[in-house]
């Protein structure tokens, strides 16, 4: 049985999902973006988040091993072939919630912990996003083994509270909304 919700992730404050890649720019971290320029938060982020709220919310343990069949591997997939019963699209940042200025580059230094001052050379530029909203679908595919663990998937995603770098710094908080397709 197939069942689509859509996700709605507020920020709460702004928020930062870096490339990795920024070598000869004039920003240490640039938010991650599509071909056409326009920021996302990747399916794989928002997965790999949900996959530790579940394990933290069942049981049952589970094991890294390919023959593993515990509802983590039954749900999220594991090595060999046992797919993933959960697809989920990229979300994508919603161009009418976009507040003009939403995009920002933020500034900050490391500090000395013994000296208690600023660090040589320490100066570092994040790219941040503010006060938007991204949006997404997440599909999933419920059998008789996966069916019980329905609840639990959608409260695994909608526990999410924070998404991205900078999370001591306050970057990076949400709210999640989730709900079956036909209910907005």
């Amino acid at each position: 049985m197939k069942k689509r919700f859509d996700i709605v992730v507020k920020l709460k404050s702004p928020m930062c999902i870096a490339t990795g890649s920024s070598i000869g720019s004039l920003v240490d971290k640039y938010f991650v973006k599509d071909r056409s320029g326009k920021p996302y938060i990747s399916a794989s982020t928002i997965k790999g988040i949900m996959r530790q709220n579940f394990m933290s919310l069942i049981d049952e343990e589970h094991h890294d091993d390919m023959k593993c069949m515990c509802p983590v591997c039954k749900v999220f997939g594991s090595p060999g072939y046992n797919p993933s019963k959960l697809y989920i699209d990229d979300l994508l940042l919603d161009e009418s919630s976009v507040n003009i200025g939403s995009r920002t580059i933020r500034y900050s230094t490391s500090v000395d912990r013994y000296r208690k001052v600023a660090k040589d050379n320490s100066l570092t530029s994040m790219e941040v996003y503010e006060g938007g909203t991204f949006k997404g679908t997440m599909d999933l595919y419920l059998d008789e083994s996966t069916e019980k663990y329905e609840e639990l998937i959608l409260i695994s995603l909608k526990i999410i509270e924070s998404i991205g770098a900078g999370k001591s710094r306050g970057y990076g908080w949400v709210h999640v909304d989730v709900k079956e397709g036909d209910e907005w």
